[in-house]
């Protein structure tokens, strides 16, 4: 791997199982990156869900100005300054377009989860995007990850949905989820974001995502030419981040 500028991590699948708070380890590992690189963390989840499953977790020593955090899939950007986190951009979505996109999507998801047990809202408005969680915001790990494991009703409800939704972006995120932002606005962009707030060419950042595939929720990095790094879990980005803790 080229000499880096920067590192950007996935969150679910790659830094902590669905939507489950920092591990100890994780965050020691985490923190210590942090403290010798720019890092960002981009994300289909929004930003509170962010601090508190990721940032909250980090131990006190941790030089949070080096950490950018792009939430919903890099509609929104956030930097720490004078101890709190600040907007770089946010991305709205109008009322009218959020309006657009819950009519759309109420009957299709009654369509696929009737009968299921849901848990919490199952549309979720997160100001610079719109996201779906079939089984509800609040669904445990056990069951989400029998839902929809090959990922094909996700993957017909975006069929179905994208041609009444012609300006904006739809993709799967997480085990449950499909994320809505404005057309053009993706974890590429937040990477070419990321990349220019350090003023550094793209190809010397790296994007590290469990879902580096075709069809994967991190696939959309590969429209920019930054330097990638597939996991297949948890504890192959924990032994990524030693090796180069340690390099």
């Amino acid at each position: 791997m080229n000499k880096l500028s920067g590192i950007l991590f996935d969150i679910d699948g790659t830094l902590t199982e669905s939507k489950q708070a920092l591990s100890f380890e994780m965050a020691t590992l985490l923190g210590g990156l942090i403290n010798r690189l720019p890092v960002a963390l981009v994300s289909g989840a929004g930003i509170e869900q962010m601090k508190s499953q990721i940032v909250a977790h980090l131990p006190p020593s941790t030089l949070l100005s080096n950490l950018t955090l792009f939430p919903t899939s890099g509609a929104r950007a956030l930097l720490y300054e004078d101890n709190t986190w600040k907007d770089l951009y946010v991305m709205e979505l109008s009322d009218e377009e959020k309006k657009h996109i819950t009519e759309v999507f109420e009957p299709l998801v009654k369509e696929v989860t009737e009968g299921h047990a849901l848990f919490g809202n199952q549309i979720e408005d997160r100001t610079s995007s719109i996201a779906i969680s079939l089984l509800g915001q609040e669904a445990p790990l056990e069951a989400k990850k029998t839902f929809d494991p090959d990922q094909k009703i996700r993957q017909m409800l975006v069929a179905r949905a994208t041609p009444q939704l012609p300006g904006f972006c739809l993709r799967l995120g997480g085990m449950t989820t499909i994320d809505i932002t404005k057309i053009g606005i993706d974890k590429a962009y937040a990477v070419q974001q990321f990349a220019n707030r350090l003023e550094q060419p793209i190809e010397s950042c790296v994007y590290v995502g469990d879902a580096l595939f075709e069809g994967g929720n991190d696939a959309a990095v590969f429209r920019v030419p930054v330097q990638t790094h597939a996991v297949k879990n948890v504890q192959e980005t924990a032994d990524f981040i030693r090796d180069l803790l340690i390099s």
